[in-house]
């Protein structure tokens, strides 16, 4: 038979992080509180916010999810000059 642990008893153990990217902060919000459960969640608004926060850490999540259609800096198209 399993072993059931309490919420508390499993809260105090360490949890593996998870990065979530998503620009939607209704979308955002609802999946950190989802997984925060089961993960450590580090949430970001843009792939920008995202590569620093990596960057800053010790070491990366081995999860992340991420929103395919996160908005990207448009760049604008250069003319030559004549």
């Amino acid at each position: 038979m399993a072993s059931v642990r309490s919420a508390p008893e499993r809260l105090a153990q360490p949890r593996a992080a998870l990065l979530l990217v998503d620009d939607d902060p209704l979308i955002a919000e609802a999946l950190s509180f989802a997984l925060g459960v089961h993960y450590a969640v580090h949430s970001c608004a843009s792939r920008a916010a995202a590569i620093d926060l990596v960057r800053s850490l010790e070491a990366p999540p081995p999860l992340a999810l991420v929103d395919l259609a996160c908005r990207r800096p448009r760049m604008r198209p250069t003319r030559a000059s004549s």
